[in-house]
C-alpha cells in the first residue's frame, strides 16, 4: 500500500477564449497584454493616470496618482 498523497487540484488543460469574447475584451491579445504590462512598469504615473480617466468617472479629480509606503520604503 502506498501512503502518497495525491493531488486532484492539477490542472494542465488550457482554455482559449473564443474570438468573440476577444473581439469585446479590452485587452483582445497577448501583445496588447504585454505593451501594457511594460508601460506599467516603465510609466507607473502615467499609466494610472491614463487608466483612471479613461475608465473611470470621478466627481473630483485626484492630487496625486500614486501614494504608497511599503513599510517606509516608498513614497508617501
Amino acid at each position: 500500500m502506498t501512503r502518497d498523497i495525491n493531488s486532484m487540484l492539477k490542472e494542465d488543460r488550457v482554455f482559449y477564449p473564443s474570438g468573440d469574447f476577444k473581439a469585446r475584451s479590452r485587452m483582445g491579445d497577448l501583445e496588447s497584454y504585454e505593451r501594457m504590462y511594460r508601460e506599467s512598469v516603465d510609466n507607473p504615473e502615467e499609466f494610472w493616470a491614463g487608466q483612471a480617466e479613461e475608465n473611470l468617472e470621478w466627481f473630483r479629480k485626484w492630487d496625486r496618482v500614486m501614494e504608497y509606503d511599503f513599510d517606509g520604503i516608498g513614497e508617501k
